[in-house]
């Protein structure tokens, strides 16, 4: 048996492990509020059963599930790295085609920290309690989550800014550099290299599970890529995102609530100038004379050279938001200090396009941006106009059919 057969099953055999360790987490949604909503024959959402009793079920579930207290990740027995503040939300592969893959696609998941999340959860209970039905998220609650977000800035950068990372940063004191990756991931990926080969081989063995590795195999063979790859920049989907939900607390404080959260939230992004700064300084202009702004993502062009062909008939500019805040040059420099876009190219995502055209809404119409003609200009505008159409653009042509190019993040 060759070294890197003998990984695989040690791989295997971490899944095992993994399973077991994923059991003790309760599962946010039980089988029987799977199956409690329906679309009627006009397309609106009904209840089926448990009506307004299923929503108060949904939210205590939710506000159940926010991890309360910091967990170091452990490696016997298997103990995940949880963060306070977070809600549980998991790292799924793509196993997909013969039938034993199945198990895989169900069972295989490594629970992940990241600054997403919350902020998405937490914006979602409170527009769910301020224009629906919800019960109201608690003052701790909210807080919890904004002290978790709060860790996720860029520190990088030797200011106070509020550019947003999705994994956590931690200091790699080799580099004298900051760097963002999926540290549960990661411990997975690290495990085959100080297991016990022949007593993994030995209860796989007695299990029947002998050939379960093959399913492993491809996730083995591309752990240095993972590596490479999850060692990213911010971005400004997060960033924006994280702004959304000021200007969400900044509704609720107009109607009485979440005052204090407000507060903490403005003190955490007290330098919001940071963001649109980067937000010119990354865009993507295709028609610029300088090749650091006109260098995309391929894939990006595949969708998009339809719309710019109109712009360059019409003898129209444009100007986009980008996802990573890193360009070309610095990925030059940064690839080293282990920070750098996937495949070391910027690209323009749809769902990215919206969540910024969503942050600076909430931002200029709330109290966020207390002054916009500082922070939005002739260059954000157009920015802003430019995104906007070419989302209306997507949603005519319709690229549904090729989600691996409009959603490229």
């Amino acid at each position: 048996m060759d070294v890197a057969s003998i990984q695989v099953i040690v791989l295997s055999f971490v899944t095992l492990v993994t399973m077991a360790a994923n059991s003790k987490l309760e599962p946010l949604f039980s089988d029987e509020l799977r199956y409690t909503s329906s679309i009627d024959q006009v397309g609106n959402l009904k209840w089926v059963q448990g009506g307004e009793g299923t929503i108060v079920t949904l939210f205590n579930r939710i506000q159940r599930s926010q991890i309360t207290k910091d967990t170091a990740f452990r490696l016997f027995p298997l103990s995940w790295e949880l963060q306070k503040g977070m809600y549980p939300n998991d790292v799924k592969l793509n196993f997909h085609g013969e039938f034993q893959y199945s198990l895989f696609r169900d069972k295989f998941r490594v629970p992940d920290n990241n600054m997403f999340t919350p902020a998405w959860v937490t914006s979602c209970l409170i527009e769910a309690s301020m224009f629906g039905k919800s019960p109201k998220p608690s003052q701790r609650q909210i807080d919890l989550a904004l002290n978790a977000i709060d860790k996720y800035r860029n520190h990088n950068k030797p200011y106070k800014n509020s550019e947003m990372t999705f994994w956590h940063q931690k200091l790699n004191r080799t580099a004298s550099y900051y760097q963002s990756s999926p540290d549960n991931l990661f411990e997975v990926l690290k495990m085959p290299d100080y297991l016990p080969q022949k007593l993994i081989e030995e209860i796989l063995s007695f299990m029947g599970l002998d050939d379960i590795e093959k399913v492993l195999e491809k996730l083995f063979r591309e752990g240095n890529m993972f590596f490479q790859a999850f060692h990213i920049p911010p971005d400004f989907d997060d960033t924006f995102v994280n702004i959304g939900l000021g200007g969400l607390l900044a509704l609720a404080t107009d109607r009485g609530d979440y005052s204090e959260s407000f507060q903490t939230w403005k003190q955490q992004n007290s330098n919001l100038t940071s963001v649109f700064e980067s937000v010119k300084k990354y865009a993507y202009r295709p028609f610029s004379t300088t090749s650091n702004q006109t260098t995309i993502d391929p894939r990006t062009y595949m969708y998009l050279h339809t719309f710019l062909e109109q712009a360059e008939q019409n003898g129209q500019d444009v100007a986009l938001i980008s996802t990573w805040i890193q360009d070309t040059v610095e990925v030059v420099s940064l690839f080293d200090k282990g920070v750098s876009m996937p495949f070391n190219v910027n690209n323009v995502d749809i769902t990215v396009s919206a969540n910024f055209i969503y942050g600076i809404i909430m931002c200029t119409c709330t109290k966020v941006c207390n002054q916009p003609d500082i922070y939005i200009d002739t260059d954000i505008q157009q920015i802003f106009m430019n995104t906007t159409s070419l989302i209306a653009h997507e949603l005519k042509t319709n690229l549904s059919s090729r989600p691996d190019l409009a959603l490229t993040y």
